[in-house]
């Protein structure tokens, strides 16, 4: 869907150039707004579903789903951060460490800062709050928890 979605959504919106009707220039914007279309209309509804199920395994299911969001844009940041690094790697080979090292902090510090700022989600089973009142815990043993759960160990 990544990979396939936007050009089959460019494809699609080029409809009125190959049917000769418009110019390549004049329809070029119609064919850049359906490249973004078509994967949001398989997305959305994906989302929306997962946040809506309301299974006894929703809330574990919404939690991981949206960490899996969280993670591809994570990524997908990261991938746009290295292209534009290139350069001052080409100049000095110290920078690709540099990048290394960035990118590990950056994860290790988003996932436990993202924990910490929970809710995002809100449990059904507990009251709306804008900060858990529990004292602080650790995101990767609390997320370890619950894969092994929703893997059934």
């Amino acid at each position: 869907m990544i990979a396939w979605g936007p050009l089959y959504g460019f494809a699609m919106g080029g409809y009125g150039w190959s049917a000769g009707s418009r110019s390549f220039v004049e329809q070029l914007p119609q064919m850049l707004i359906s490249g973004v279309k078509v994967p949001l209309l398989v997305a959305v509804p994906l989302v929306l579903y997962t946040a809506l199920d309301s299974g006894s395994q929703g809330y574990s299911q919404a939690i991981m789903f949206n960490a899996m969001l969280f993670g591809m844009a994570s990524v997908l940041a990261q991938l746009i951060l290295h292209r534009r690094y290139q350069p001052l790697i080409a100049r000095n080979r110290l920078h690709r460490p540099m990048l290394v090292l960035w990118l590990v902090l950056y994860a290790f510090v988003g996932v436990q800062v993202g924990w910490t700022l929970r809710p995002f989600i809100g449990s059904p089973n507990q009251p709306t709050s804008f900060i858990r009142s529990e004292p602080l815990t650790n995101a990767y043993v609390e997320v370890f928890g619950i894969l092994k759960k929703a893997l059934g160990f």
